[in-house]
């Protein structure tokens, strides 16, 4: 989101526990072609806090109507490259989460980065990402859980 991995987005924990479903959507600015989606998770030493387990990723053009592309059950806490089989023309990009790797309540990520079609004349990126994809730069729209969410820097939890 912001290539900052110690900066992250989490579900609302004060005053009260935010329940699944937590959601973050990204806005990439501009309508924008892509393949797939790196979900990085927040560094908490390997717990799976905040790492979803159910996830469905949808798409808009306009930020109100949405379409999903990808949907299924994470079994690691690291990261994760979820393809939609067809390359993606949408403006933003939601995904949600329905349950925890851990069993937890938590929603969190420290980075989402969006892959598209190669660009002519890219230099060759290392061995993540695909070799066959760009990153393409998207900043957050809104993050929410069933009611509010908010970037936030780590916490202990």
């Amino acid at each position: 989101m912001d290539g900052d991995l110690g900066a992250m987005w989490h579900s609302q924990y004060q005053p009260s526990i935010d329940q699944f479903p937590h959601s973050i959507t990204i806005d990439t600015g501009e309508t924008t072609t892509w393949t797939s989606f790196d979900y990085v998770p927040r560094p908490v030493g390997g717990t799976g806090n905040g790492v979803p387990r159910g996830t469905s990723s949808r798409v808009s053009d306009d930020g109100e109507t949405w379409t999903e592309v990808a949907s299924g059950e994470w079994t690691t806490w690291e990261r994760q490259t979820v393809t939609t089989g067809e390359p993606v023309t949408a403006r933003y990009l939601r995904l949600t989460g329905t349950s925890a790797q851990n069993g937890g309540p938590f929603g969190g990520a420290a980075e989402l980065v969006l892959w598209g079609p190669r660009r002519a004349r890219s230099p060759r990126r290392p061995s993540r990402p695909p070799r066959s994809s760009t990153p393409l730069t998207m900043r957050p729209a809104n993050s929410r859980s069933a009611s509010t969410a908010r970037p936030s820097r780590p916490a202990s939890s």
